[in-house]
């Protein structure tokens, strides 16, 4: 019996219609254009390391990672607001203030 082999997996919502909420690497520089292998690597492993962030990071094994894209956004936001301060705000501080998440777009 021949096998198949599946040069590449697509991932596909259910309906069609509904917008993935997480992915891999690949899809993760899919989404954000510019984003590079290493650079996307880099903020994964410093969400995982973040206690706020590390719960929208997934591995089910030990080679499959999948990222919410939501978190990511919220990362990448929270890394862009504490870039030049010495003591960080946190996440939970910025989604409290409502002033302050409205500007940033949380």
């Amino acid at each position: 019996m021949p096998q198949v082999k599946i040069k590449e997996i697509i991932y596909t919502p259910t309906g069609g219609t509904e917008e993935p909420t997480g992915g891999d690497y690949e899809h993760l520089m899919q989404r954000w254009q510019g984003l590079t292998l290493p650079t996307a690597k880099q903020f994964v492993k410093e969400m995982r390391e973040n206690a706020e962030f590390e719960q929208y990071v997934f591995n089910p094994t030990h080679k499959l990672m999948f990222v919410d894209y939501e978190g990511f956004r919220k990362f990448w936001k929270w890394k862009q607001l504490n870039r030049y301060r010495a003591k960080k705000i946190s996440l939970a501080e910025i989604e409290s203030d409502k002033a302050l998440a409205k500007r940033l777009g949380f």
